[in-house]
């Protein structure tokens, strides 16, 4: 190797930037890296949600395509597919001013039950005046109130009702 090949190598070596090095061979691959794998979950995701509420729908385990096995067009009725649809409903908490009022709107859900021997989540709502049910409150509510508890939440009351049911 001669002189000046020996002297344009190490002027080579001190004009080279070593933070520009580091961000081009190992921080520009890593963050494409990085966004390219967070892609490919988030599709992956949809993809996977996709096929689970297909499944939930049509009432299946698992989608089968064109190439694997026959499809039940039976599976596609409206009275079978009603059955496999699951709607989940929740109570809204609400809090009550005093434990007397608690008692007072559990004595009037007894009484409706007694009277039609099930308690909607619209009869319950209908307790308070600020907070509107809707037509689908009709179908929901409970064939019992014996696990009814009352509980203390940040100075005031509230009642804790068992899962609700499709009535």
């Amino acid at each position: 190797m001669s002189e000046n090949t020996l002297r344009e190598n190490v002027e080579q070596i001190k004009n080279i930037d070593v933070h520009q090095m580091i961000v081009k061979d190992i921080v520009e691959p890593g963050i494409r890296g990085a966004i390219s794998d967070l892609f490919a979950n988030v599709l992956d995701t949809i993809a996977e949600c996709g096929k689970d509420i297909v499944c939930t729908l049509l009432g299946t385990d698992e989608i089968v395509g064109s190439s694997g096995g026959k499809r039940d067009y039976r599976k596609y009725h409206s009275s079978s597919r009603k059955s496999n649809i699951k709607t989940r409903r929740s109570v809204d908490r609400i809090t009550i001013a005093t434990k007397a009022e608690c008692l007072d709107v559990l004595d009037d859900l007894r009484y409706i039950m007694k009277r039609r021997g099930e308690v909607t989540l619209a009869d319950y709502y209908n307790c308070f005046k600020d907070h509107p049910s809707d037509f689908t409150d009709e179908r929901y509510g409970w064939k019992s109130l014996d696990r009814v508890t009352i509980a203390r939440s940040g100075g005031k009351y509230i009642l804790n009702l068992p899962p609700v049911e499709e009535l």
